[in-house]
């Protein structure tokens, strides 16, 4: 994967986990309102996490936990 779209994912994920904690909102609702924002390889990938749909928070903490480790 592209190391921008790497970069942009992972913001996106961690903005999104952060909205979970603050505010209890769903990972795949907070995505599905913030994926206009992007085209191409990174707006697939994030379809791909909001197609999870409950368990897109699962994905999202495994996600930054594969960040944490490097």
């Amino acid at each position: 994967m592209n190391p921008a779209v790497c970069k942009k994912l992972f913001q996106e994920l961690t903005h999104s986990e952060v909205a979970y904690l603050l505010n209890g909102e769903s990972h795949a609702v907070f995505l599905s309102r913030r994926r206009h924002r992007y085209h191409g390889q990174c707006r697939k990938q994030l379809e791909r996490v909001i197609a999870l749909g409950p368990n897109a928070g699962r994905f999202v903490d495994l996600f930054i936990k594969e960040f944490e480790e490097d």
